[in-house]
């Protein structure tokens, strides 16, 4: 019996132990927190700002390009449909000479994607309310075309919009 008692009084003083340095170790943390703000003082100089809006100036603002009218096709279904279709690019007005220059140098390959990713689009996709998937799949390839701004990383083209009827079959 003495023996087990022994066992309880050393597994007592471990856990008196314990609790000791781990008080000892939190109270010497927060010692040195309390002497380094002393030793470094209050923040010198700092003035809050008040909050004020900015008016986008001219290079903030959005115009929309036409970009492509055209009949698409998709027969994803079995039976060719039809589209009327119409993309618009929303740009930023300080990159419409960029993007300008862009369509005139590469302007078909970029019509031919969309009217390759047209295609290709599933028939639900093309039955979306507001063609969301559409979108942002022209968003997309626009994106990888023209890439970002350099001043800002905004996407050179930042909307698109897509305006399509149901479509038709074809005979």
């Amino acid at each position: 019996m003495n023996h087990d008692f022994g066992n309880r009084q050393g597994n007592t003083n471990r856990r008196r132990m314990g609790v000791f340095l781990a008080v000892a170790t939190a109270t010497l943390q927060v010692v040195a927190a309390l002497g380094l703000m002393v030793i470094m003082g209050s923040p010198k100089g700092v003035v809050a700002d008040d909050l004020s809006l900015i008016e986008p100036g001219q290079e903030e603002q959005l115009l929309e390009l036409p970009f492509l009218t055209e009949r698409l096709q998709n027969n994803r279904t079995g039976v060719t449909r039809v589209y009327d279709v119409e993309v618009v690019l929303k740009v930023s007005s300080s990159q419409v000479g960029r993007v300008h220059a862009e369509l005139a140098r590469q302007g078909h390959e970029f019509r031919a994607a969309v009217s390759h990713l047209w295609r290709s689009a599933e028939p639900a996709h093309l039955d979306e309310p507001y063609l969301e998937t559409i979108t942002r799949r022209i968003q997309d390839q626009m994106l990888e075309f023209l890439g970002r701004e350099s001043m800002t990383g905004r996407p050179v083209v930042r909307e698109v919009i897509v305006i399509s009827g149901t479509g038709f079959p074809a005979e």
